[in-house]
């Protein structure tokens, strides 16, 4: 099988990494924003107190938690396209959901969202890259992560 066809098909998987990177980007690099939207204290120096942007930020963690056991067994039974698709859904949810809230909690649960549609992400998009990469699989493993990286390295700084 002339596995080039399905080229085009790991660029937009390495894409959906590409904006994984930006997400994390966009929360670290406007913490200042994000703090004082969701009504943070202001410090002496008028800064905002980002202790609970730092908090948010680690809901991710619990987010990948949380689905890993589900979304592997989900890839296996209803296929890696569905999985994926199952990740970009949390991730319209988590970037709708983050441009307009005004509460912790609710950012909380968002980045939550956004951990869960990594692991789906993963479950999905990783073994997806290296079947059509089957001579090179370990480097097709590591482009999810530069993709993620170049997204990072990409991002302009946040206006001060």
């Amino acid at each position: 099988m002339n596995q080039k066809k399905y080229y085009p098909t790991a660029v937009a998987l390495y894409i959906t990494y590409f904006i994984l990177g930006i997400a994390v980007t966009i929360m670290g690099q406007y913490k200042q924003s994000f703090a004082a939207m969701w009504g943070a204290n202001q410090l002496a120096d008028g800064s905002f107190d980002v202790s609970k942007v730092m908090a948010i930020i680690a809901a991710v963690g619990l987010g990948r938690l949380i689905a890993f056991p589900f979304a592997g067994p989900f890839s296996d039974k209803y296929g890696r396209r569905l999985s994926a698709l199952v990740g970009v859904v949390f991730f319209a949810i988590f970037f709708i959901g983050i441009t307009f809230t005004h509460s912790t909690v609710l950012a909380y649960i968002l980045m939550i969202c956004s951990g869960m549609a990594n692991s789906f992400l993963d479950t999905s998009i990783t073994p997806s890259c290296m079947e059509i990469f089957k001579e090179n699989g370990a480097i097709a493993n590591l482009f999810t992560k530069f993709a993620v990286e170049v997204a990072s390295c990409n991002t302009p700084p946040a206006a001060k």
